[in-house]
């Protein structure tokens, strides 16, 4: 245990493997390119193996290997693929921006704005 403050606690795994990638041969590391983009680069690497990522996994990401989509996979939580060759590599990883969606909520936005705004401002009537 690292720290305790009454009922709340922070705890290190005396076990833990440091280090963004874990793999049963070989090192990695994971380059942040951007928000929506990542490179794992690998060395050392024996084709086969398990990569395991220190990321959560989740569905929408894509990984590439020399232009080819490679499979990735929930291992625990965590994100994993099998490693696609021998040697030092570099696998990258991509979020879909989903550019054609956010375009479409910001002018559903904008336009929701202006008819909030014109009813708003819109000459009150009096009732009979």
């Amino acid at each position: 245990q690292l720290w305790s403050d009454g009922f709340w606690a922070i705890y290190e795994y005396g076990k833990a493997i440091p280090g963004d990638v874990m793999t049963k041969q070989g090192q990695g590391r994971i380059a942040v390119r951007g928000y929506f983009e990542q490179d794992v680069q690998l060395s050392d690497m024996r084709r086969g193996d398990l990569v395991t990522l220190r990321m959560n996994y989740f569905p929408a990401w894509c990984a590439y290997h020399d232009g080819r989509q490679i499979e990735l996979m929930d291992n625990e939580g965590l994100m994993a693929f099998v490693a696609p060759a021998d040697g030092s590599y570099t696998i990258s990883l991509r979020y879909p921006r989903y550019t054609s969606l956010t375009i479409l909520a910001l002018v559903t936005l904008a336009v929701s704005a202006l008819l909030l705004y014109r009813l708003d401002s819109a000459p009150k009537r009096s009732r009979p």
